[in-house]
């Protein structure tokens, strides 16, 4: 059986919501992490559906636009 491979967020509809952990290995943090930005009002904006988080992925693009350094290029 093979196994599962997610499909990277930058691939996904801009409609569509993320878990949390998806969200958190995306981009290499803890879950804790997201739990503890969410406490503070950072991050990006989030929902709360049948119970779950879930980040919409445009939020997440847009989020990640909004916090770009433009690191150097070598």
């Amino acid at each position: 059986m093979k196994a599962f491979k997610a499909i990277p967020i930058e691939q996904r509809a801009p409609g569509s919501f993320v878990s949390e952990t998806d969200l958190a290995r995306h981009w290499a943090i803890s879950g804790r992490t997201l739990q503890r930005w969410r406490k503070m009002r950072k991050g990006p904006a989030f929902s709360i559906i049948g119970g779950s988080v879930r980040y919409r992925v445009q939020d997440i693009l847009d989020y990640e636009q909004r916090h770009d350094t433009g690191g150097t290029e070598e």
